[in-house]
């Protein structure tokens, strides 16, 4: 909203993620429950004429209950790369800011059409094999990793890397794989993603990105791969509107020789101070390329 400057008070009411997220504002607005869960009666008080949600959340039951009280659903996601472009001009049009849209998105677009011209010189043989984990599954013991299609499979891809999930058809989006699998695939690079506790506008250092990844060195399988022994090991927590940028990190770790001109934090910066209008804080990707 702030990106495409929507005007606070259009917003009735927001869920406890987007009301917590330090940098929007939102904390005084009225909440209507978990974006998984919304508090239909609330929501209903609220009178709003629209209610924004992800594609696939909260439940058709859900959204049914929402729409017989006369109030139009309308799911967009932003973290799927492939429809993120339309996302936003959906949410353009419905708030008549589509040249606000196109600005940002010609911005947007200029710097991923820098990933495309260079990499185009990768070839496939030489393509990096990536495993993308859930930093807080890892941390209870458990390796989930994302399936094709998936939102970090098409981030991973855009990098110019290969997705060692990318062949397990036919699962949730966020599948769970064994020991044995993550040892047979040994990947050249693992990238730990919604690592929102050691990452994000509030922190301050990286001492426990950097813990975390002496604990995966440490670790009886993760320890035992490429990507350990050769020290491609990374961490990020980009979320929203600006989560295009994480195309942008990837792409530096995975091949720095490419993109030795390439400073994805001051695109990320940018992308705060210049579009959403928000100072620039925090950590949000380790190391930085």
């Amino acid at each position: 909203m702030h990106l495409l400057q929507v005007p606070d008070e259009v917003i009735v009411g927001v869920s406890d993620t987007a009301q917590n997220v330090p940098f929007l504002g939102l904390k005084e607005k009225p909440c209507v429950g978990k974006w998984t869960e919304p508090n239909v009666e609330k929501i209903a008080e609220l009178k709003p004429e629209a209610v924004l949600t992800y594609g696939k959340y909260p439940s058709k039951e859900t959204r049914d209950k929402i729409e017989s009280l006369g109030i139009k659903v309308i799911g967009i996601d932003f973290y799927y790369a492939e429809k993120y472009d339309q996302d936003l001009q959906i949410v353009a049009q419905i708030f008549s800011k589509k040249e606000r849209a196109e600005e940002f998105l010609q911005w947007k677009n200029k710097n991923m059409s820098l990933l495309t011209e260079r990499l185009a010189k990768v070839k496939p043989e030489e393509k990096i094999k990536v495993l993308c984990l859930w930093t807080y599954y890892f941390k209870k013991g458990i390796y989930k990793t994302f399936a094709p299609g998936s939102s970090y499979d098409q981030i991973i891809k855009l990098a110019g890397g290969i997705n060692l999930a990318g062949e397990l058809n036919n699962l949730p989006e966020s599948p769970e794989v064994s020991s044995e699998w993550v040892i047979s695939k040994d990947p050249g690079a693992i990238v730990m993603v919604y690592s929102s506790d050691i990452l994000g506008y509030t922190t301050n250092d990286l001492q426990d990105a950097i813990r975390l990844k002496d604990e995966i060195g440490k670790n009886p399988v993760l320890g035992k791969t490429a990507a350990v022994s050769k020290g491609k090991v990374y961490f990020l927590n980009i979320s929203g509107l600006g989560r295009f940028v994480e195309n942008l990190y990837m792409a530096k770790w995975f091949y720095p020789q490419l993109f030795q001109d390439l400073n994805p934090e001051q695109v990320l910066k940018e992308y705060f101070e210049k579009w959403v209008g928000t100072p620039y804080k925090g950590k949000w990707a380790y190391p930085e390329p």
